[in-house]
């Protein structure tokens, strides 16, 4: 009995070496790496950034094909609050809005999660290409809308 509480008590400080010991890992590669890091968090901003404009010029080009539009309230609570009148459609877009919101929470939090877990070429090469694909997703959304208002500016 005596040889199974002693081989736990070792066991557990072996883990607990390990632990120290990739933790000390994580800090040695995070300090080389730091640079690349720091643009994989701009990249993220600006992924951000890019779908907050990409909805700005969305709504802009919306206002802009139909002035005449009456402007109504998207969220119940509000309308009740404020003697606003309530959009039809406003559950449906409500619902859009909330699911929205929760994919940019899980998208981010994500991102915190697997950059927190830095600490070979491998994990930094994965983070690098899941910043990519997030920022190439809302880029591409942001420049469509960006080149289609500037060709109604263009060429109107």
């Amino acid at each position: 009995m005596e040889l199974i509480i002693q081989l736990k008590t070792e066991k557990t400080k072996i883990n607990e070496k390990i632990k120290l010991f990739y933790q000390k890992q994580k800090l040695l590669y995070r300090k080389k790496n730091k640079r690349i890091i720091c643009l994989l968090d701009i990249a993220i901003i600006l992924a951000i950034v890019f779908n907050l404009g990409a909805v700005l010029i969305t709504n802009v080009l919306v206002i802009k094909a139909e002035p005449e539009t009456k402007f109504m309230e998207m969220n119940p609570a509000a309308a009740e609050a404020g003697n606003y009148e309530l959009h039809p459609d406003s559950k449906e877009s409500f619902k859009l809005f909330n699911f929205l919101i929760m994919n940019w929470f899980f998208i981010i939090a994500g991102y915190l999660i697997v950059r927190s877990r830095i600490y070979n070429n491998l994990t930094l090469t994965l983070v690098g290409f899941y910043v990519l694909y997030i920022l190439t997703g809302t880029c591409l959304d942001f420049f469509n809308n960006f080149g289609f208002i500037l060709g109604v500016w263009l060429y109107a």
